[in-house]
């Protein structure tokens, strides 16, 4: 499930190259309540397919290996 969810961070990353918000402003942005959120960063984050940009505010930011991984799964399901 969470590689569904990188996805859809890379594609928000994508279309939104120049900012960096909040974990919670993604997750409305997608559908995702607060909890759900806050499980699947802390799930990315983990697996090194997100970092933590700052201490205050939640902003993340999709990481190299992130990015490589949703670019994989752009070639693996179209």
């Amino acid at each position: 499930m969470e590689l569904e969810e990188l996805k859809k961070l890379y594609d928000f990353y994508e279309k939104n190259r120049n900012s960096y918000p909040s974990m919670n402003e993604i997750g409305q942005e997608l559908g995702f309540s607060v909890d759900e959120v806050e499980r699947i960063v802390s799930y990315l984050v983990n697996e090194g397919l997100v970092d933590y940009i700052g201490i205050v505010g939640g902003h993340i930011s999709i990481s190299h290996k992130g990015i490589h991984s949703g670019q994989l799964y752009d070639r693996q399901f179209l």
